[in-house]
């Protein structure tokens, strides 16, 4: 997501770029993969925004830091998919920030790494990403095949339905050596600040956490907030059934939350987490996770939690977003602008088949 302050600028200079590349780069055969033997000392890998994203994202950047072993990788990164690789080691960061000088230092850092390639990881073209590759000098450029409006130099074939682990996985192949889809090592890093945060909570807990059932209340935007009425029945099922729901929201929703630990005796509260390391250090041995479409999906799978996922019916989430190699269940709602369609029995009656299946 381009800094704030830089949206009318990124619109100008993608409509300057697209009127003055856009033939070139639809006519010129591009090469699907690097030319074989090139060298690949330094790699730039190009602006997971989002949480979500570079959870997905890690186990395969692990992977290819295996598979290259001599290049040194770097990603640009905004401050919160940053947040997700504090302990991760063999990976450089360059912080993308929201201010123009954040912008610019960004800039002056890629070209400083002098990449042999750059991948952006968007699957559509993206002017900043761009720009940034331009500015890196990197010798090849790669993005995904598709509408050719940006003269990248490699397109590589993604596939376009099924999951985006896949189409993730084939652009970053396109550095030369496959990349699978499916890795094990697939949990983020955590420190023993994190530990210490999970430790002290379990240590209190009247239950463990294969005992509980995460139940996430916090989502980008009001329309995948599911409602308190809907969070207090489903966490009521739950304790009837037998489980400690576990409710879990971000900072500025602990209001909603209140609501509905208020309405669901036996529930348990989460506690305030600085960020989502510690959430990730919290979650660990759930039993399963429920929440809407959000990052909160993906870091439960990245543990191997099975989900039930709420999720609104539009493209990009289904079924491109939905939970990775675990055991799952999706529930969609009838209308884009809301989940209240859903109901807490459906939810329960998903949550409790999941449940019995585990061993």
């Amino acid at each position: 997501m381009p800094p704030k302050g830089f949206k009318a600028l990124e619109r100008a200079t993608r409509r300057i770029l697209f009127s003055m590349t856009s033939r070139r780069a639809s006519a010129v055969d591009l090469p699907p993969v690097v030319p074989r033997g090139s060298a690949l000392d330094r790699i730039l890998i190009m602006r997971q925004d989002r949480i979500g994203d570079m959870v997905m994202t890690l186990p395969l950047l692990r992977e290819l830091g295996r598979l290259h072993p001599c290049a040194r990788l770097c990603l640009v990164a905004t401050p919160a998919g940053a947040s997700v690789l504090r302990y991760e080691e063999g990976l450089e960061v360059i912080r993308l920030g929201r201010s123009p000088w954040a912008f610019l230092e960004a800039l002056s850092g890629v070209a400083g790494f002098a990449p042999d390639a750059a991948v952006d990881m968007h699957m559509h073209d993206s002017t900043t990403s761009f720009l940034f590759a331009s500015f890196s000098g990197a010798l090849w450029s790669l993005h995904a095949d598709g509408r050719r409006k940006l003269p990248f130099s490699v397109r590589v074939p993604v596939p376009r339905d099924g999951h985006i682990m896949e189409a993730f996985a084939a652009l970053l192949s396109g550095l030369g050596k496959p990349v699978s889809p499916v890795q094990e090592d697939r949990s983020p890093r955590i420190g023993a600040g994190e530990e210490e945060y999970s430790s002290a909570f379990w240590r209190r807990s009247p239950a463990a956490p294969r005992e509980c059932v995460g139940v996430n209340l916090s989502a980008g935007g009001d329309n995948r907030w599911w409602g308190a009425e809907n969070y207090a029945a489903l966490c009521g099922m739950l304790t009837v059934a037998g489980w400690r729901p576990l409710v879990i929201h971000a900072p500025g929703h602990s209001g909603r939350a209140r609501t509905v630990l208020e309405a669901s005796p036996g529930a348990l509260a989460a506690p305030p987490a600085p960020d989502i390391l510690h959430v990730s250090a919290l979650i660990r041995g759930l039993r399963l996770m429920v929440s809407p479409d959000t990052s909160m999906v993906h870091l439960a799978a990245a543990h191997g939690i099975p989900v039930v996922g709420l999720y609104l019916p539009f493209d990009p989430s289904l079924p491109k977003w939905h939970p990775w190699m675990v055991p799952s269940a999706v529930l969609t709602a009838d209308r884009p602008c809301s989940l209240a369609s859903i109901t807490p029995l459906s939810v329960f009656e998903e949550a409790e088949r999941l449940l019995m299946e585990l061993p």
